[in-house]
């Protein structure tokens, strides 16, 4: 290499190393966060590096920040939020945003321990996916085990016609 060439790597390669963290180090710092249950840290990842995943045109990136927000917002029991992701990106990624996607966001936030926030996203699949009941029906069992005993999660599953309430 001569002079100038050198000079143009080193140049190249402090620029990379003093840009910071990529898109895709950021989601792969926000996966490991959401695997150690760190689901706050995954979500600043993820929404600090979702602009520029966006302004890069960078689709499979966008979707997998996008995957890892909405795993941790289930897991925080924050339906409401999930719920609002997906419709703001449905039209984006209508083949991603489908029954199997809700049914599993559902099946997170329960094995969080947050029952209520999967029947809600169990059940907003149900209404979004008509005549796909069945990718939910695991989820919803799993939901009326998990609630014996917690009267609201309980009330829930009465009010939207779950299970029977008794006499």
């Amino acid at each position: 290499m001569n002079v100038r060439a050198t000079a143009l790597f080193g140049a190249l390669l402090l620029s990379a190393a003093c840009s910071g963290p990529t898109g895709a180090d950021a989601a792969m710092a926000a996966q490991d966060a959401l695997d150690r249950g760190e689901t706050a840290r995954a979500l600043e990842l993820t929404e600090s590096a979702l602009p520029s995943a966006r302004d890069g045109q960078d689709r499979p990136l966008t979707w997998r920040l996008l995957s890892i927000g909405l795993q941790a917002l289930a897991e925080e029991g924050r339906a409401s939020d999930a719920l609002a992701t997906l419709e703001r990106v449905a039209s984006t990624f209508p083949t991603k945003v489908d029954a199997p996607l809700y049914a599993r966001l559902a099946n997170r936030a329960t094995k969080a321990g947050e029952q209520q926030a999967g029947l809600t996203l169990a059940h907003a699949g149900v209404q979004r996916f008509p005549g796909r009941e069945a990718d939910f029906d695991s989820v919803i069992e799993d939901i009326k085990r998990r609630s014996k005993g917690n009267d609201s999660a309980m009330e829930l599953l009465y009010s939207l016609g779950y299970v029977s309430k008794p006499q």
